[in-house]
């Protein structure tokens, strides 16, 4: 599984209080790819020659925001909610039956999964902020003969952040 590359996110949010609060976004995580080999299939019991997958996934975040302000310009937060997201895939298969047969193929698969991270965000003025944080998205798909496959991208980011 190859899940590095570069990603970008839209993201708004409101806060209730200045501890409590909520975002939504849009993510684009970047090119994710997974293979997987002769004997790892056989070992799950697969008659499977090779299959590799390769897709961008990108998707909605809906999550809940719990902030900690260390002074009155640095806070820290920490969130946690759901992920809804898509991959548009190319898949690559050779299956093994007594004789080899190849397929190829655009699939899409689409779910809903979990997002957590953490962060910091310093205020430069009242309403211009600067953020980092770390995320990891979640997802999981099968595909036929293929078990089923699930796992995680880590997502760090950097923003400017504009409140009114």
């Amino acid at each position: 599984m190859d899940d590095s590359g570069l990603g970008w996110k839209l993201f708004g949010g409101y806060n209730f209080n200045q501890y409590f609060g909520a975002e939504f976004a849009y993510v684009d995580l970047g090119e994710v790819e997974a293979g997987v080999s002769r004997d790892q299939a056989r070992k799950n019991g697969i008659a499977l020659d090779a299959v590799n997958i390769s897709g961008a996934i990108e998707g909605y975040t809906l999550a809940g925001v719990v902030r900690y302000p260390v002074s009155r310009q640095f806070e820290i937060f920490a969130k946690a909610g759901a992920f809804s997201w898509r991959v548009d895939a190319n898949l690559d298969q050779g299956f093994f039956d007594g004789r080899r047969t190849y397929e190829r193929g655009s699939p899409s698969y689409k779910g809903i999964s979990y997002v957590f991270g953490f962060g910091a965000e310093y205020d430069i003025t009242e309403n211009l902020s600067l953020r980092a944080e770390w995320e990891r998205y979640g997802y999981d798909f099968d595909k036929d003969k293929i078990k089923k496959t699930d796992g995680d991208v880590d997502f760090f980011s950097a923003a400017v952040v504009y409140a009114f």
